[in-house]
């Protein structure tokens, strides 16, 4: 039979034969003994391919428990290095989760520790609420140095640590607006007055005499008043009169007039005098006058006559700048 019936099965139909004597092996005439089992290696593809059955389902996937221990151990790869150490960063919430145990009992309390030395004075807070201000705040801290609102405002408007009782100056300061401003928003009352009276205003104020009164033909200088402004009016008079009149007063039988203490001028017509001890030698001189910033004062004294009344004549004194004597005037600008 040929190997390429090998597996097949046949059909022979006939008469049953003789029983046949034993067969011999034919190669060297003797019996032939079991033959080596046939393996699937040995058959052909198309023999392999009739042994093959039709396509099964899909099988469930294959699990690393399913494997035997020695398909596992072939999977096995050589060992590879050491890996870095696990941080607790790196595990899942979950994982964190678990290493934490469960809450322990309180610890006994702790002895207490020594006492160590006293740290240097903070620095105060950069800002905070008013309300939770106590005290007294200077003012190197933006504070007023004062304890009550009345002495807080007076330490504001003019800018003093203390407060304290004084008249009015005219260098006193008038609040305006704003009265945090350096400039611009307050104004001296010496200031109020000069921009009074450069608005067409009234001004007013006094002077010190600084003459002696002259006696003799000599004139004497002139002291000028500075108002900062050309008065287009000024009036001129002394403090306190005594019991003489302001004005020129003649007596009973016109031999002498009391002394002149009063008088006014304007910028075309100054008030003038006579000035001399004789009538010879009289002459007018101006005792008030208007300046371009403001007027100028002397005193005068004249006399005509000895004084005698058989001999007509008059005596005048114009106090305007008396050494020592206080005077006022009043200019409109």
């Amino acid at each position: 039979m040929s190997e390429a019936n090998v597996g097949k099965v046949f059909s022979l139909t006939g008469a049953q034969g003789m029983q046949g004597p034993p067969g011999k092996d034919g190669a060297d005439g003797k019996d032939g003994k079991d033959g080596a089992a046939l393996t699937f290696d040995q058959l052909t593809e198309e023999q392999k391919a009739q042994l093959k059955g039709p396509k099964g389902d899909t099988g469930a996937a294959l699990t690393f428990d399913q494997l035997t221990e020695e398909q596992k151990a072939q999977l096995k790869g050589p060992k590879g290095d050491t890996g870095a150490a696990l941080t607790f960063d790196q595990l899942t919430a979950e994982q964190k989760a678990q290493l934490k145990g469960d809450k322990g009992e309180p610890g006994a309390t702790g002895a207490t520790g020594a006492t160590g030395p006293k740290g240097d004075p903070g620095e105060p807070p950069t800002s905070m609420d008013a309300s939770a201000i106590t005290g007294i705040l200077s003012l190197a801290r933006g504070g007023t140095g004062q304890s009550t609102a009345a002495k807080a405002l007076h330490a504001l408007i003019n800018g003093a640590s203390t407060l304290t009782s004084t008249t009015i100056a005219s260098g006193d300061y008038i609040p305006v607006s704003d009265v945090s401003a350096a400039t611009g928003k307050r104004i001296t009352l010496a200031n109020l007055a000069a921009a009074l009276a450069g608005g067409g205003g009234v001004t007013f104020g006094t002077y010190t005499g600084n003459q002696d009164f002259p006696t003799s033909g000599t004139y004497t200088n002139m002291q000028s008043i500075s108002l900062g402004f050309k008065p287009k009016f000024v009036l001129v008079g002394q403090m306190s009169f005594g019991w003489q009149p302001p004005l020129a007063r003649y007596v009973e039988d016109y031999t002498d007039v009391t002394d002149v203490r009063l008088a006014y001028a304007t910028p075309n017509n100054p008030y003038s005098s006579y000035y001399g001890t004789k009538k010879s030698f009289i002459d007018t001189i101006t005792v008030l006058e208007v300046t371009s910033s403001g007027f100028s004062v002397r005193n005068a004294f004249h006399k005509t006559s000895s004084g005698s009344s058989s001999n007509w004549g008059y005596n005048g004194q114009y106090a305007l700048n008396e050494s020592g004597r206080t005077y006022f005037y009043l200019a409109i600008k």
